[in-house]
C-alpha cells in the first residue's frame, strides 16, 4: 500500500499549478484540473508544452475554488518575469503572446460538442511520421507506442473533446519512478513539477 505524498492540480494545461492538501476526485479526474488552455493563433489548435515549450515557465492558480458542476473559475497566471495577469484581463492574450513569443489566446473548457475547438491545428511538419514522433515524444530511433491503447480521438483532436487532458484524466507517479530517472540522468535536476502529476505516491 502506497502513501500519497503530493497532490497537484494544474488550472491551465502545461503550466505549473497548485499543490493541494486535499482534492475532490470525480470520473473526469481532479476537480479543476486543466480547465484552461492556450490556443495557437498561428497554426490553430489547443497547444501544450510539446508545441509551445514556454508554457512550462508560466504558473496558474484559481481565484476561486472550482466545483465539479459549476462554471470554470477565473485564474491568475504568473509570467516568467514575476508579474501576474488574470484570465479575465483585457490584455491577457497580448501579455501571454508576448511572454511566449507566439500568438496565443487563453480559453476555458468549451462544450464537448464544439469539435472544431478541440481539433488538431496545422502540423509543424509535412512528414506525418515526424509529426507522430512529436505528438508522442519519440526520437527517430525509438519505437512508437501501441496505438491500440489510446482513445481514437488522440490523433484527430489535441485532447478528448470536453477536456484539456492529453488522454487520461489522472496522472500518477511514484517515488521509485523519480528515483530511477535520477539514476539514469545523474547530471539532470529531476523535479516532480516538470511532469505535472496529480498524485505522487510513495511505494516504499
Amino acid at each position: 500500500m502506497g502513501e500519497v505524498t503530493f497532490i497537484g492540480r494544474y488550472p491551465a494545461k502545461s503550466m505549473l499549478g497548485e499543490r493541494l492538501e486535499r482534492a475532490d476526485l470525480v470520473e473526469a479526474g481532479l476537480v479543476g484540473d486543466r480547465c484552461w488552455a492556450t490556443r495557437d493563433e498561428v497554426r490553430g489548435g489547443i497547444r501544450g508544452a510539446k508545441k509551445i515549450a514556454g508554457l512550462m515557465h508560466l504558473g496558474a492558480r484559481y481565484l476561486d475554488e472550482p466545483t465539479a458542476h459549476g462554471p470554470t473559475p477565473q485564474i491568475e497566471i504568473t509570467l516568467p518575469d514575476g508579474t501576474t495577469v488574470r484570465s479575465d484581463a483585457a490584455d491577457v492574450n497580448e501579455r501571454l503572446s508576448e511572454a511566449l513569443d507566439h500568438a496565443v489566446t487563453l480559453w476555458p473548457l468549451q462544450p464537448a460538442d464544439d469539435l472544431d475547438h478541440y481539433r488538431r491545428g496545422a502540423p509543424d511538419s509535412e512528414d506525418f511520421l515526424e509529426e507522430l514522433r512529436d505528438i508522442f515524444g519519440r526520437t527517430e530511433d525509438e519505437p512508437f507506442p501501441d496505438f491500440s491503447v489510446f482513445p481514437p480521438e488522440v490523433i484527430e483532436f489535441e485532447s478528448p473533446p470536453g477536456t484539456y487532458l492529453d488522454a487520461w484524466p489522472l496522472m500518477i507517479m511514484t517515488n521509485r519512478s523519480l528515483a530511477t530517472l535520477r539514476e539514469l540522468n545523474p547530471d539532470s535536476a529531476i523535479d516532480v513539477r516538470r511532469f505535472r502529476p496529480n498524485l505522487l505516491v510513495d511505494v516504499g
